[in-house]
């Protein structure tokens, strides 16, 4: 799990959040919610050991990653305290809701702790904090973390975005951090697109949405003559 690059664990765009106390939640959860769908299926004999393994998973995490003097998990060997390590234990239920409340309440108020760095991951924040029965806390990250987005101008959000820092990027390219996306547009693109002179007007444009997803088909300087006027499609 240590060896680099890590990219094979999504769990989010993020370089210094240590996965460990994440993958033990995640196998546990994954665990239990296959054997759901195993009973669904009639295959629930051959799937009779899994919610035995995930509760010594639960257990073993716990006991490894449960910190229950400071009421937060805890990651790797530098005891990393992520909004990701509170969910994932929080989503497979080795946190009860009112552990998992306490977590969540503490992570919110640590200015040190590793926050995610994408909408993906945050949309798992946003699934433990309403697991969790802290529905306004749930509104106010919805309305601060994507309602961000589209006060900087997005009409479709990113595939990474940290409020903090404008020029992050999984692609080396600061101006470009989403590949993902089918489709961005959602209204005709107007005019045309500008010579972009150098890096920081480069993020400018791709920030407000409207000219993003071709910026990484149009070399600098050149027009947008002859690009289709209807939403892009890939």
């Amino acid at each position: 799990m240590d060896k680099k690059p890590q990219y094979w664990l999504v769990f989010d765009w993020k370089d210094n959040y240590d996965r460990q106390a994440s993958m033990q939640g995640l196998t546990a959860f994954s665990l239990e919610k296959s054997y759901e769908l195993a009973k669904m299926l009639g295959k629930e004999k051959e799937a009779r050991d899994w919610p035995r393994i995930a509760g010594q998973i639960k257990k073993a995490a716990r006991k490894t990653f449960y910190d229950q003097k400071n009421g937060v998990i805890v990651s790797g060997p530098n005891r990393q305290v992520s909004y990701l390590s509170q969910v994932w234990m929080i989503l497979s239920e080795t946190l009860t809701a009112k552990e998992g409340a306490k977590a969540m309440a503490t992570v919110l108020s640590m200015p040190d702790a590793c926050y995610p760095g994408c909408p993906y991951a945050y949309h798992y924040v946003m699934e433990a904090l309403l697991k969790c029965g802290m529905r306004q806390e749930a509104r106010s990250l919805l309305t601060s973390y994507w309602g961000g987005m589209v006060n900087k101008g997005a009409d479709t959000f990113w595939e990474v975005y940290d409020p903090n820092n404008d020029e992050l990027s999984p692609y080396g390219f600061f101006p470009i951090n989403s590949y993902c996306h089918a489709g961005l547009f959602h209204q005709q693109i107007p005019g045309d697109i500008p010579k972009i002179e150098d890096n920081k007007r480069n993020a400018n444009i791709a920030r407000n949405g409207t000219y993003w997803r071709f910026l990484f088909l149009i070399p600098p300087q050149v027009p947008r003559t002859g690009l289709p006027r209807k939403p892009y499609e890939s």
